[in-house]
């Protein structure tokens, strides 16, 4: 394991879907690096603030080496807080895609992983057909959570720093919480229950039906 130092800061996260809205991050400017083999892995656990799904997620890196597909995930921790091998959400990320030298790298989730607010999640990348996965962490203005990193897709996880709670990745995920659902259960109210009213007064049967598809359109 390699160790260079040096100073990037934060670049602007990218817009997430208008629905997402930004959850756990670290934005402390990252100072060092650890220079690993791409099939390794880094990672960083998070608390989630947001129940919903995980749609989005950034981390810095530094791209260098022979070029290789990123993958990001979401995976569960065990009982200490550590990472653990099972991935409840993921995205490959073409290495042509991502620009070389120090940034964020970005990915969007198809199937989400689910998080629930108050739980604790990690946040995982590596670049297997690569040659080189630069680990950058932070040391300063230290974030909830930990960097952590595997030597292998398999490996279990353990701690950048050999003090627990000194490293941080620079990072960022956004959550889309679920849309409230009215309840069935309540008596309508308003437009809807004005119309459903008059709905009453029809004659015939089909009518009646007809008119009820139509007002359960409207607001309650």
């Amino acid at each position: 394991m390699t160790l260079a130092i040096g100073l990037a800061g934060l670049a602007a996260p990218a817009a997430a879907s208008a629905e997402a809205v930004p959850d756990a991050s670290c934005t402390s400017p990252s100072v060092g690096v650890i220079g690993q083999p791409g099939n390794n892995r880094g990672a960083q656990t998070f608390t989630a603030q947001n129940t919903g799904a995980l749609s989005r997620a950034q981390v810095e890196i530094d791209k260098v080496g022979n070029p290789g597909d990123w993958i990001l995930s979401i995976n569960a921790v065990d009982g200490s807080g550590i990472p653990t091998n099972t991935v409840l959400g993921a995205t490959t990320i073409p290495d042509a895609s991502v620009p070389s030298g120090v940034g964020m790298l970005t990915g969007d989730f198809a199937s989400p992983a689910m998080v629930t607010a108050g739980q604790q999640y990690a946040l995982v990348f590596s670049r297997p057909a690569s040659d080189t996965l630069r680990i950058r962490y932070s040391v300063v203005n230290a974030c909830p959570g930990d960097a952590f990193f595997s030597s292998s897709q398999t490996d279990p996880f353990g701690y950048v720093c050999v003090n627990p709670n000194e490293c941080d990745l620079v990072f960022a995920a956004f959550v889309e919480p679920p849309k409230p659902q009215s309840n069935p259960s309540l008596p309508p109210t308003g437009m809807r229950a004005a119309a459903l009213k008059k709905c009453k007064k029809k004659k015939s049967k089909h009518a009646r039906k007809k008119c009820k598809k139509r007002a359960n359109l409207l607001p309650v």
